[in-house]
């Protein structure tokens, strides 16, 4: 068995700490097309500069879509395993070698149109209870190497199954370890394995990546494994519609509504951390992350953020895919996306997250239609 600190997933933080060296400008420009999902500059077979940052650069997409294979092919330049000691980030690129022989992954994108229906009636009207034990999550079907799998639809996570699942007999095991942060920012252990086929409606792909942990919870939701942002990142734009339940792949209009940034998510050791955007909260900034996954309005993550604020004691714990517990405190603030702002119920935590300092949650776009738009870089709200 290859050990490896971290899940190799690898992405470039230019924002340097004091001492360590600058990026160059042709680095600083890739690196905010990654983020902005404008990736042309990156989708060649030739790294488009010379540096080990350029060439960590240029492996990310792969990585941020689940393409392991094609990612260890794209960082393996002679010196890349001493730079990274330079620079502090946990790689084992002699480990990350040994996927080099996976099959790539196809398509890389999706130029039709898909739709789904949405299968549990959770979040379809506004005046929906943001108590915490009534769960709001929407539920998918998708299917695995022929299997019928329902998920629940993440765009805070990649593809994660619980290893009691039946899909999970069918897949290929990869012989490495994968951690990725949970919830509470906290990496559990999990595994890597391969899917020879996903698909979800008409729209299928071919060896995706899968990562298996442990199930939270034997009954309930809880169970239910996560289908995210690596699917999503594939199309130009998904609507979500919470009305009518339908989620659109490539939708022929994008309802835009009003509108906010949205970028790639990187944490500091550049691992993809799912997809952001900026958020007021009583008139503070944050970089929150969108999280059709958590079971909530608005959380924050540290005891420390907005302390002003006394927030009553809440009697349900939170709770991530790692079965990782926290106590919670809750009080209203006035949130803005875009232009338009509203009164939630923010959600505190003590624990604090190495890369978000809040998230918005699925109560949080009850009865909404939202559209993840890559192809502007932008996330909007009816």
């Amino acid at each position: 068995m290859l050990k490896l600190k971290s899940l190799i997933l690898l992405f470039p933080f230019l924002l340097m700490l004091p001492g360590l060296a600058s990026a160059t400008s042709e680095e600083d420009q890739l690196l905010s097309e990654l983020k902005r999902f404008q990736w042309a500059k990156l989708s060649g077979e030739t790294a488009p500069c010379a540096s080990y940052e350029c060439h960590l650069i240029w492996a990310a997409p792969a990585m941020a879509i689940g393409d392991v294979g094609l990612y260890a092919r794209r960082v393996k330049v002679e010196g890349m395993q001493q730079y990274a000691k330079e620079k502090g980030i946990h790689q084992d690129f002699d480990a990350v070698s040994k996927l080099e022989s996976l099959a790539p992954m196809t398509p890389a994108h999706f130029h039709g149109r898909y739709q789904i229906q949405i299968k549990n009636q959770s979040s379809r009207t506004r005046n929906e209870p943001t108590d915490l034990e009534v769960e709001s999550r929407l539920v998918i079907q998708i299917a695995v190497n022929g299997v019928a799998t329902d998920v629940i639809f993440d765009s805070g996570a990649p593809l994660i199954l619980p290893t009691d699942a039946a899909a999970v007999t069918t897949l290929d095991a990869v012989d490495i370890p994968a951690n990725n942060a949970g919830a509470l920012g906290v990496a559990p252990s999990s595994a890597l394995l391969i899917a020879k086929e996903v698909a979800i409606g008409n729209a299928v792909l071919k060896n995706q990546m899968v990562i298996t942990k442990e199930s939270v919870f034997k009954q309930g939701i809880q169970s239910l494994g996560l289908f995210g942002y690596d699917f999503l990142l594939r199309f130009d734009a998904v609507n979500v519609d919470l009305r009518s339940g339908v989620i659109q792949f490539n939708p022929a209009t994008v309802e835009r509504g009003y509108c906010a940034p949205m970028e790639l998510a990187l944490d500091k050791n550049r691992i993809p951390a799912g997809l952001a955007t900026d958020i007021l909260i009583d008139d503070i900034p944050f970089k929150a992350r969108i999280d059709t996954g958590a079971n909530m309005d608005v959380l924050l993550h540290g005891k420390d953020l907005m302390p002003w604020k006394k927030g009553k004691p809440l009697r349900v714990l939170g709770v991530d895919t790692a079965g990782l517990t926290t106590p919670l405190e809750e009080f209203a603030a006035h949130v803005t996306l875009g232009t338009t702002t509203s009164t939630h119920a923010v959600v505190r935590t003590p624990v604090p997250n190495q890369t978000f300092d809040a998230t918005l949650g699925i109560k949080f776009f009850a009865g909404h239609s939202l559209t993840f738009d890559f192809r502007h870089s932008q996330f909007c709200m009816d």
